[in-house]
């Protein structure tokens, strides 16, 4: 959480009391976008699910083309693969304005390589991309290790979660019904948009429409 790039080019570090400007973004984010530092608090990479640039403002090798989109509500989040150092992955969400939506998917980036500035390694694995929205966050497990990714479905009460463990990403979800229904006719509708966001307590999740 040290440092975080958003916006148009736009940046903040909380290294420093109080915190600064950091002036350097490649990033040209409209909507979603996520940044990740180790844990000394140095910048890793940023991406705003289409692209992935390193702590050099540098595109990172195979970084572009990751299937989220400049005007979904959470493009991309990141989450480290729990023990294993340097492994990270990045969750987009694709925009639903098109007919035909890339759903949700994930990327993996390996910190080791390009001389520990990081690869693309893996990119665009499906979680699915049937009913799918623009909603997308992330807890970490009670257990202080694993992670569980939260998505919605579209014209449903239905969000698929997601446990990212040691083992990597388990693709069958845990399945939820629950909360209220919105309905519209049409996928290309605010029904689609909005945040979803977890307290960090992991007890309550909130949905913007």
């Amino acid at each position: 959480w040290n440092n975080r790039f958003f916006g148009f080019h736009a940046g903040v570090t909380f290294n420093t009391s109080p915190p600064s400007p950091l002036p350097n973004s490649r990033m040209a984010a409209i909507e979603g976008c996520a940044s990740i530092s180790d844990d000394s608090g140095n910048i890793l990479f940023y991406t705003d699910g289409l692209s992935v640039w390193n702590r050099n403002n540098q595109y990172m090798p195979n970084g572009n083309g990751l299937m989220g989109n400049e005007t979904s509500s959470n493009s991309a989040i990141i989450v480290p693969k729990p023990r294993t150092p340097g492994r990270y992955y990045i969750f987009t969400a694709d925009a639903i304005y098109m007919p035909i939506s890339n759903g949700y998917r994930y990327s993996e980036i390996d910190m080791s390589l390009d001389g520990g500035k990081g690869d693309v390694v893996s990119k665009n694995n499906l979680l699915y991309n049937i009913n799918s929205t623009e909603k997308m966050t992330a807890v970490k497990s009670a257990n202080g290790i694993d992670y569980w990714v939260i998505t919605k479905e579209w014209n449903n009460n239905r969000f698929n979660v997601y446990k990212v463990d040691c083992s990597g990403i388990v693709p069958i979800p845990v399945i939820s019904d629950v909360g209220v229904t919105v309905f519209s006719s049409d996928p290309a509708t605010s029904a689609t948009e909005g945040l979803l966001k977890v307290s960090q307590n992991g007890k309550k999740v909130a949905m913007a429409i």
